[in-house]
């Protein structure tokens, strides 16, 4: 009962940040946006599709920052900015086995739906971290 309270208020944080149209909104959201609402992909598994690529680029993206990040940060910084990732992917990586865990009960389409929600909304906090990192850098 606990771990379907904790995932219906991710779920609602998700929604809320996808649903909020503000002049910031990031491409990969807009695109994802875009597929979901596309006439064509209104078969759950077309959305499936629109989820899954936008959660790899999310995933790229986050590289990409890091990326940038290792160009403009100091050398003794990089430590720590290494090893916090790490700590970062291992709580992502355990997020994902209690998601993954959670939504294994349910086989359906609109489970791979729901997980591809819960990561993109921890790959999208992510990013925003990162993107504030660089911000304060510059």
């Amino acid at each position: 009962m606990r771990r379907s309270i904790i995932l219906s208020l991710a779920l609602l944080s998700f929604s809320l940040c996808t649903n909020a149209q503000s002049p910031n909104t990031d491409p990969i959201d807009k695109t994802l946006n875009d597929c979901l609402n596309d006439p064509k992909n209104k078969d759950i598994q077309m959305q499936t599709g629109c989820m899954a690529k936008a959660f790899i680029a999310w995933e790229v993206k986050i590289q990409d920052l890091r990326d940038s990040i290792k160009l403009i940060a100091e050398p003794e910084d990089l430590l720590l900015i290494n090893s916090n990732h790490k700590e970062w992917q291992e709580y992502y990586e355990t997020e994902n086995r209690l998601i993954s865990t959670e939504l294994s009960k349910d086989i359906s389409d609109s489970s791979k739906i729901k997980y591809f929600k819960y990561m993109i909304l921890f790959a999208r906090r992510r990013a925003a971290d990162l993107e504030e990192l660089i911000e304060r850098r510059k």
